[in-house]
């Protein structure tokens, strides 16, 4: 308690003379100690030595003090903090007026993938549970795997909402009991995930899932596509497939106009697909004309080998759209080489993103191509092409934009690329700025 006690009065000494500056001033530096600090001098200290030295004794003593109780405060600041959060976000959420509090649970549904959301939150206080029957949003989320009872709150609680159905493997009799709940509300489907089974119905959203569980029998798949006049969004994902047996081909009348049908959005994703698979299904899709088109290649091949993913059986390059974006990973791909089979087989292409962490450009090929013949595509961005060198960046560069050339592109981005420095771009020199763009 010494230390304390000797803390006390330096601050009732502060006190009384008004300033810390003040009290240390040579006038005062021996005010607060008082007389009640010992004056034991067992080596005959002479002075000011002396008391010079009990008073840097008293004040160390007087921090050891202060450091105690600031290390105490702290903890029980801490403490007092967590217990007092509860009672903030308790206090916070009572005052939330119930249109702030849906807005939540909407925000909530938005960033979840299932209906997991909308039971938990009915689950935490009868204020909540009101809330959410209020939130006709958080019940449209349907899958098979719940309950029929299940089932039926849901759509109860839906309302007049647009429903996400989701299928899955079960038994024909469960299938059969969902889809009797669901099928009167086709016209409220907006989007149906269904994992290898026949899409027959008319829908705006569409996400297929393929698997070694389940064979890829592309025409059929074709033949349900044909019948969905108001597809906008499909999303095919393709693990480990492999191709049915004894599939019906399409017949050539039954086959439309290749870019033929506007669709929003096409997303594609391989991986340890065979390629002569994959170019069966790219023949089925080239019927429609995407706005954004995004495909992703996880594959584990040699130099050169991820193109033919990209064709279909008669070599016709597939992807095509206003807006593409290829993710080519797990192997080496010559991107320059990509990009302008792109240009040269996609007349309406405005913006294109090369993802490649492997990727590379054979500098020997850039003659072979007049990058001018593109008058289409504004914005390229290269992301993620980790082994791009800066040689490579500055030919490529050079071939893409001319010197005060005002058509042609209008930005060459690159993103996140390991082997590009800020120095780089900065001394990429004239005839450039305005259009290279870089984010490291």
């Amino acid at each position: 308690m010494d230390d304390l006690n000797n803390l006390l009065r330096l601050l009732q000494s502060v006190k009384e003379i008004g300033s810390w500056d003040e009290l240390f001033g040579v006038a005062n530096l021996h005010a607060w100690r008082g007389t009640r600090s010992p004056n034991n001098n067992p080596f005959s200290y002479p002075d000011p030595l002396f008391s010079m030295r009990q008073l840097l004794e008293d004040s160390k003593r007087c921090m050891k003090a202060l450091n105690n109780a600031r290390q105490n405060l702290g903890i029980n600041i801490r403490a007092l903090q967590r217990r007092c959060m509860p009672l903030v976000l308790e206090d916070g959420i009572k005052r939330l007026p119930d249109e702030l509090l849906i807005r939540v649970f909407e925000m909530g549904h938005d960033m979840t993938e299932d209906a997991e959301f909308a039971l938990r939150v009915s689950h935490v206080s009868r204020r909540f549970r009101e809330a959410s029957f209020k939130t006709p949003l958080l019940w449209t989320r349907l899958t098979m795997k719940d309950s029929v009872n299940l089932t039926r709150e849901f759509l109860s609680r839906a309302g007049t909402q647009v429903l996400d159905i989701k299928t899955m493997y079960a038994l024909e009799s469960k299938m059969t009991s969902f889809l009797t709940l669901v099928s009167p509300l086709s016209r409220q489907w907006s989007r149906l995930t269904v994992f290898d089974k026949e899409v027959k119905d008319a829908l705006t959203t569409v996400d297929l899932f393929f698997d070694a569980f389940g064979e890829l029998d592309v025409p059929s798949l074709a033949r349900a596509l044909h019948l969905m006049p108001n597809l906008q969004h499909l999303s095919l994902d393709l693990f480990n497939c492999v191709r049915a047996d004894n599939v019906t081909p399409l017949e050539p009348q039954d086959i439309p106009k290749r870019h033929s049908v506007n669709i929003q959005t096409l997303e594609i994703t391989v991986e340890c697909t065979r390629h002569d698979l994959v170019q069966e299904l790219n023949d089925a899709l080239a019927y429609l004309t995407p706005s954004t088109v995004n495909i992703s290649l996880i594959l584990d091949l040699a130099d050169g080998q991820a193109s033919s993913f990209l064709h279909t059986s008669n070599d016709e390059f597939f992807p095509y759209g206003s807006t593409v974006q290829l993710t080519i990973t797990h192997c080496p791909v010559d991107i320059f080489h990509t990009l302008m089979h792109l240009v040269e087989n996609c007349d309406i292409l405005s913006s294109a993103q090369m993802e490649a962490p492997n990727a590379h450009i054979n500098i020997s090929l850039l003659s072979l191509y007049n990058w001018q013949k593109s008058q289409s595509l504004r914005h390229l961005r290269f992301r993620n092409c980790d082994t791009l060198t800066e040689e490579d960046v500055e030919i490529l560069t050079r071939e893409l934009i001319s010197p005060g050339d005002d058509g042609g592109l209008e930005s060459l981005e690159f993103k996140s690329c390991k082997k590009l420095s800020e120095e780089f771009f900065l001394d990429l020199g004239s005839g450039v700025e305005g259009k290279v763009k870089w984010i490291l």
